[in-house]
């Protein structure tokens, strides 16, 4: 029965989705003409267009070759994501197939797309409404069978299902996201109560899916929840005016992330550089740029190329915290090296803390950046320490030093620490100029208005004087003219703001509630008096040292019992408020000792805490227990809503926010 919500969705969300799809591009074909083009429902490929796609693609190509990659493409040996996963790779990079040469066997790659020409006519972009796939066991092909799912759109490129959409109308008001998204991850099967319900076959192609209301839409990566599907606000590379005047539409809701990533030009761009597959949680998720992540990486990569002094092709990419600045760092990373321009760079990421070098390290690993490189040491190890090594363990990799791998270069990816800089510039014969004068290097800098307005950031300039420096920080960065941000790394290249990620739901926002007084003796009294009162008699130069030392905030915020009465009252508001609502908590003390003994306290109160502090080898017996503490794997515990720890103490680390997609 046609509904009003019905009628509304049609008229206000896919029609106007699919007549604003045409003017970017695609061509609309009606679900009854692409059926006389597949042999069943079944079927996800239009074969013959892909099959001449292929043709067109790759020049040495025959049919019977082209049938047999199509075959190829449809019987990867995966399921799930592991098969999107595969699939994705031979969509970007290509499929091996074996033909017969006049010279013999040879391996080749058959190209699906052609990206670096997405809109020069040999894509074949289609668009089609309410396409009927049947799972591929079921057996009826009755015209009513419910078994038979039927998205609202589809995007075929050469023959291939890249985006699924799902209409509703915008009447629903709170809830057309939330029904979108379930019909979506229905049709996914991406959990076991949609089991035997879905086309999963649909999706083995799938890029993203797309939920929209007219008003407004979200995308996602296959597998996603409802809470993981954004908004895209930007329609670049056209501006608002353009929208409107080449498009006929306002550019916002729908039409804002229609335009701005469905245009087959952007869609095959994500497509091939800002996609990767992370494990997480003993599972793979996909996940897609966020639009500050892509417009970021492509103002970025505009800068480089179109300026010529180094000091000119560098800038600050300034995104809130908890903005995934490690992924928009590897997709910067990916576009450099897939540049032809850009041939044999260097890429050197750069932090001030071994947590976050192991942490971006690890994200480029995870997500299958080809070798990247973290540094052990700054500069070759003494060579009878080498010799100990080799006798003691022969079979273990060489340790790399940052001394002799900058001075290789040709086209390394170097993950190292700011402070290893300074012993890299020294050898046993004195001390180095440079280490690379290449103006093919690239540095980039995570939370770049830490360390890099002294010694250390200038050890790295001269170590590397013609690279260029993009900094990533996600803290306010003017912090006066010598201190500039802006200043050391060149104007800003684009900036994310706090309110904006709090309008996007990427950042929750914060509430303020008083608990406790100011670090204050309360009374006629007060902290100062006292002080003047017992040191007044003292010279000006000893009552300045004395305050620095025991007279400061920092000394009475660790004070012994009010870090008990702190405790205590954390604790019981945990218990009442936190804890009952299925939350975790950060508690942010002023020192590592203090966080120590915070997380002493708490657990004295009956909470699972755990300090996540960095220690040093100079730190006292009383760091121990922190210095034993696998922190990865309590991170990881507490990222999982089941996970023992229930309260993380820390003083720097983690509060820029876990890793965001």
């Amino acid at each position: 029965m046609t509904t009003p919500s019905t009628l509304n969705e049609y008229s206000q969300a896919e029609e106007p989705a699919r007549v604003l799809l045409e003017r970017l591009g695609w061509t609309y074909v009606p679900r009854e003409a692409l059926a006389a083009e597949r042999s069943g429902e079944r079927d996800v490929l239009l074969k013959g267009r892909l099959q001449a796609a292929l043709l067109r693609l790759n020049d040495w190509l025959t049919e019977e070759q082209a049938e047999r990659a199509i075959f190829d493409l449809e019987h990867v040996n995966a399921v799930g994501m592991a098969r999107n996963q595969a699939v994705h790779e031979y969509l970007t990079f290509g499929l091996p197939l074996t033909v017969n040469t006049p010279r013999g066997q040879d391996t080749r790659n058959v190209r699906f797309f052609d990206f670096d020409h997405p809109e020069g006519g040999i894509n074949e972009y289609v668009v089609t409404t309410q396409l009927r796939v049947r799972r591929g066991n079921e057996k009826s092909d009755t015209e009513d069978d419910q078994r038979v799912i039927k998205p609202d759109l589809a995007l075929f490129v050469n023959g291939i299902p890249l985006a699924v959409m799902e209409a509703k109308s915008p009447s629903l008001l709170d809830v057309w996201k939330s029904q979108a998204v379930r019909q979506l991850r229905r049709y996914q099967e991406a959990g076991p109560e949609w089991h035997g319900t879905g086309a999963p076959e649909l999706f083995h192609y799938n890029l993203l899916c797309v939920a929209h209301c007219g008003a407004s839409a979200a995308y996602a990566a296959i597998g996603a929840p409802e809470n993981a599907y954004f908004e895209w606000k930007s329609v670049a590379p056209y501006s608002e005016d353009e929208v409107r005047e080449r498009f006929g539409v306002e550019p916002q809701g729908q039409a804002q992330l229609i335009v701005g990533l469905l245009a087959p030009a952007t869609l095959l761009d994500i497509l091939r550089d800002f996609v990767v597959y992370e494990p997480e949680q003993g599972r793979v998720v996909k996940k897609l740029p966020r639009y500050q992540q892509y417009r970021a990486v492509k103002s970025a990569m505009r800068r480089i190329l179109s300026e010529t002094r180094a000091e000119e092709r560098g800038g600050v990419v300034w995104h809130t915290q908890g903005s995934g600045k490690s992924l928009t760092m590897l997709w910067l990373a990916t576009r450099i090296r897939r540049e032809p321009r850009l041939a044999n760079a260097d890429i050197v990421v750069v932090t001030d803390r071994t947590q976050l070098d192991k942490q971006i390290s690890d994200t480029f690993k995870r997500c299958g950046f080809p070798a990247p490189e973290r540094m052990d040491r700054s500069r070759p190890e003494p060579e009878e320490r080498r010799a100990r090594r080799l006798r003691e363990t022969p079979n273990r990799a060489q340790p790399l030093d940052l001394q002799t791998v900058l001075g290789q270069g040709g086209g390394r990816t170097v993950m190292t620490t700011v402070q290893k800089f300074e012993e890299a510039l020294t050898t046993h014969a004195g001390n180095l100029d440079v280490l690379n004068n290449s103006d093919n290097v690239f540095i980039m800098v995570d939370e770049a208005h830490r360390t890099q307005y002294g010694v250390l950031g200038g050890l790295m300039s001269r170590a590397l004087p013609n690279a260029v420096m993009i900094g990533f920080t996600g803290t306010p960065i003017d912090k006066g003219f010598g201190r500039s941000t802006m200043k050391r790394f060149g104007p800003l290249i684009d900036s994310y703001t706090i309110p904006q990620s709090v309008a996007d739901g990427a950042t929750v926002p914060i509430w303020y509630e008083a608990r406790l007084p100011e670090l204050a003796i309360e009374g006629p009294t007060t902290l100062d008096s006292l002080f003047d009162a017992m040191f007044g008699e003292e010279s000006d130069g000893v009552m300045a040292e004395i305050r620095r030392r025991y007279a400061n905030r920092e000394t009475v915020a660790e004070a012994e019992r009010r870090i008990q009465m702190i405790a205590l009252d954390i604790s019981q508001h945990f218990k009442d408020k936190v804890r009952p609502n299925g939350f975790k908590a950060q508690v942010v003390a002023p020192s590592r000792a203090a966080a120590l003994r915070y997380a002493e306290q708490l657990k004295s109160f009956g909470l699972s805490a755990y300090p996540i502090i960095t220690t040093g080898h100079n730190d006292g017996p009383e760091f121990q227990v922190a210095r034993e503490l696998d922190h990865d794997q309590i991170i990881n515990d507490f990222k999982n809503p089941d996970g023992d720890p229930e309260v993380l103490v820390v003083v720097d680390m983690l509060l820029t926010g876990f890793d965001a997609p």
